[in-house]
């Protein structure tokens, strides 16, 4: 069974371009791991399921504040959340694919992506990188 993580960057949503990276990183993908974040984690969720490929979900918990680490910070509408929650939610990611799931990683050098492809590559998890300038 391989689960597959894919995960990218927020701002990359061409779907095309997102299918053709999983493509290239030849990877067989029976499980898809998705953090639930807009533009590479939804869209790729969704040409999974399309696929018939089972998807298991990681949302982020924003308003858990006994999530540790937590950092609490005040979003523009006045609510407090915990700006660490992304990054705690990469880390079960990673935990979960441990030992020998894999990585498909389309960005274009945003920080949650580039620190999940670090916490990944010390796992000694087989990464696939797609870099879209």
């Amino acid at each position: 069974m391989s689960k597959i993580l894919i995960c990218g960057s927020r701002s990359i949503t061409d779907r095309d371009l997102i299918w053709t990276a999983i493509k290239e990183s030849g990877f067989d993908i029976t499980e898809c791991v998705c953090g639930m974040a807009r533009g590479v984690d939804a869209e790729s969720r969704l040409i999974c399921l399309k696929l018939g490929i089972q998807v298991t979900e990681f949302p982020a918990f924003w308003e858990d504040f006994t999530e540790s680490p937590c950092k609490i910070k005040i979003d523009r509408n006045g609510r407090p959340y915990n700006c660490l929650s992304g990054l705690n939610r990469n880390k079960r990611m990673i935990d979960y694919v441990c030992p020998d799931g894999k990585v498909i990683a389309i960005h274009n050098f945003s920080s949650g992506t580039l620190s999940t492809i670090k916490m990944a590559r010390d796992r000694g998890l087989e990464v696939f990188e797609k870099i879209i300038v």
